[in-house]
């Protein structure tokens, strides 16, 4: 019976047995811990906004650590290229930047070692209507009124249509 310690990147090499005058080798690969999960502080987050993230091993890094890389599937939302898993313990904290001109939809967030690969879903929220507002409020025929419109949180790049209605 022999233990083995957790390592920080796929290792391999080989366990000698002796017996009676005779060796045997054995090939042997020792894999770093495997990711436990992502999650995240929110998973609905608009435009702007900032949250925070945790990887999670299954077990503790090893000697060196481990590092986890992460990746999003659209620039807007911006990670660390990676985060580092401190010897002896199971989890590191992230941010997660949502940018301000980043497009509402459903995304990932994947995080990947030399073995093992977990993705999360996030949510950029659409803008949303918040205030409009006719200045002067009363106007004659034919005079012009200024119309406000206030939005949730600024519009994506490219800007943002907002269809307009009148009735008698």
């Amino acid at each position: 019976t022999g233990s083995v310690s957790a390592v920080g990147a796929m290792t391999s090499g080989s366990v000698s047995v002796t017996l009676q005058g005779q060796t045997l080798d054995v090939p042997v690969t020792v894999k770093p811990p495997m990711l436990g999960g992502v999650t995240l502080g929110l998973s609905l987050i608009a435009p702007g906004g900032v949250t925070q993230g945790i990887v999670s091993l299954q077990q503790p890094a090893g000697e060196t650590g481990l590092d986890v890389l992460l990746t999003s599937d659209i620039p807007g939302i911006v990670v660390p290229m990676s985060v580092h898993v401190d010897a002896g313990q199971t989890d590191v904290a992230f941010s997660i930047n949502i940018a301000s001109g980043c497009p509402a939809g459903p995304y990932q967030i994947k995080a990947s070692t030399d073995t093992d690969c977990i993705c999360i879903d996030v949510s950029v929220l659409a803008a949303t209507l918040q205030k409009l507002e006719f200045s002067p409020a009363l106007v004659l025929s034919g005079q012009e009124m200024l119309l406000q419109i206030e939005l949730s949180h600024p519009a994506p790049a490219g800007g943002l249509t907002v269809g307009l209605q009148s009735s008698d």
